[in-house]
């Protein structure tokens, strides 16, 4: 493999594993870390390590509203390194998110009959692209500092990300500074200044 190829294949693990922690937070899901290390006995490039479930979340006991509506998040979060690494590349990824794809199907068992499944797992994907959209910024921020410090902790992320927002508010107080209403001054054409 050459070196620009490794370092695309570490960029796209960086982004993989960036959206899944990202959009696991945006979700309210807990991780201990996240990490582009590879884990040779789970054979994965990267992985991010959760929190412990919470001691209501038994699916296989007792299937509330609450643990509904936490198997969704952790689907949804499931499937964001693979929207994540997609928008990376330019394209979908060729392989790596089978045991994402499985995880979600697992998960998605306990809510749904084999009927109404594929629908479900459908409309998590959907909603996992949008997330992933919306949060690009925050997951690129996350991915660059996994490229240097290879793992992640929870808080490090947190401050990763509400620095780079506090940045992007500063450059847009600045440029708010510069025009007055932060919006371009137009100029009024003739017409324009007699109310026509």
């Amino acid at each position: 493999m050459t070196r620009g190829r490794r370092q695309l294949e570490r960029g796209a693990t960086a982004h993989h594993e960036a959206g899944h922690a990202v959009v696991a937070m945006r979700m309210g899901l807990k991780f201990k870390r996240v990490t582009i290390l590879a884990s040779p006995e789970e054979g994965s490039l990267g992985y991010v390590l959760g929190a412990s479930e919470p001691l209501w979340f038994r699916p296989d006991v007792e299937l509330t509203r609450r643990v509904q509506k936490r198997i969704k998040r952790k689907i949804i979060a499931g499937f964001a390194g693979q929207h994540a690494e997609a928008k990376f590349r330019g394209r979908n990824p060729r392989w790596g998110m089978d045991s994402d794809n499985q995880a979600a199907v697992d998960l998605a068992f306990y809510v749904c009959s084999p009927v109404t499944v594929n629908a479900y797992l459908r409309d998590c994907w959907h909603t996992s692209r949008d997330v992933v959209s919306e949060s690009w910024c925050d997951i690129q921020t996350v991915a660059t500092s996994l490229l240097v410090s290879e793992t992640l902790n929870q808080n490090e992320v947190i401050k990763l990300i509400t620095s780079g927002r506090s940045a992007l508010r500063a450059r847009g107080a600045k440029r708010d500074e510069r025009t007055p209403g932060g919006s371009p001054k137009v100029r009024k054409t003739p017409a324009a200044q007699d109310g026509r």
